[in-house]
């Protein structure tokens, strides 16, 4: 979960689809438009990542370690800038 909140510490604020796909990518090196979705490992294990991440990312919600505001019709997650990495 560090690595969710330092990735979002650097782009400051983002969407949860927006933050997903730049922690995706910093862990596997590629985006996804780039994996090969005709693989049906690869369909599935994004499946599993994208349950996984979306429970981290409620943890860390919960915890406060970053927190959710609506903009322009859109929720923002945003993280806590003061605090060690978890």
């Amino acid at each position: 979960m560090a690595l969710m909140v330092a990735r979002l510490r650097l782009l400051g604020e983002a969407t949860v689809p927006d933050w997903e796909q730049d922690v995706f990518h910093a862990v596997t090196g590629r985006t996804r438009a780039e994996v090969d979705w005709n693989y049906s490992p690869n369909e599935f294990g994004y499946a599993i990542w994208l349950r996984a991440f979306g429970q981290m990312a409620a943890t860390l919600i919960a915890r406060g370690e970053v927190h959710t505001e609506k903009r322009d019709g859109r929720t923002v997650v945003i993280p806590r800038l003061v605090g060690p990495l978890s």
